[in-house]
C-alpha cells in the first residue's frame, strides 16, 4: 500500500514536472515570436524593402506556425476567452500584416504588426501566470 501512495506521488509529481516544462517551452517561443515581431517593425520602420518585409513576415509566420504545432493549438495556458481571443487576434494579425506587406502599405503594415505586439504581450501575461 505505500508503495502504490509512493507511485502516486511520483507520477504526480512528474506530470507537474512535464507540465512546468510545457510551460516555459511555450514561453520561450512565444519570446521567440514577440522578438520577430519587434524586428519586423524595426525593419519597416527604417525604410526597409518589400523583399526584407517579406523575409521578415515569411519567419514570423514560421516562428508562430512552429509555436502552434509543438502544442497542436493547445497552449499549456488557462483555457478561458481571453486566452481564446488572444490565439485568434494573433492568427487573424498575421493575416491582416503579411496581405499589407504584400500590398506594399508599410504604414498598415507596422500599425497591423503593433496591434499584433499587443495581441502577442497580451498572450505572454496570460503564459505568465
Amino acid at each position: 500500500m505505500r508503495w502504490s501512495f509512493a507511485a502516486a506521488v511520483l507520477i504526480l509529481a512528474l506530470t507537474g514536472l512535464a507540465a512546468a516544462d510545457d510551460v516555459t517551452d511555450f514561453r520561450n517561443g512565444l519570446d521567440g515570436v514577440m522578438r520577430r515581431a519587434s524586428t519586423m517593425i524595426d525593419d519597416i520602420g527604417a525604410g526597409g524593402d518589400k523583399k526584407m518585409a517579406q523575409t521578415d513576415m515569411a519567419e514570423l509566420r514560421s516562428a508562430w506556425a512552429e509555436l502552434m504545432q509543438r502544442f497542436a493549438g493547445k497552449p499549456p495556458l488557462a483555457n478561458n476567452s481571453a486566452t481564446v481571443g488572444s490565439l485568434t487576434n494573433i492568427s487573424m494579425g498575421l493575416i491582416a500584416t503579411d496581405l499589407m506587406v504584400t500590398m506594399g502599405r508599410p504604414d498598415a503594415a507596422v500599425h497591423s504588426l503593433e496591434t499584433l505586439s499587443n495581441n502577442l504581450d497580451m498572450l505572454a501575461k496570460t503564459a505568465r501566470r
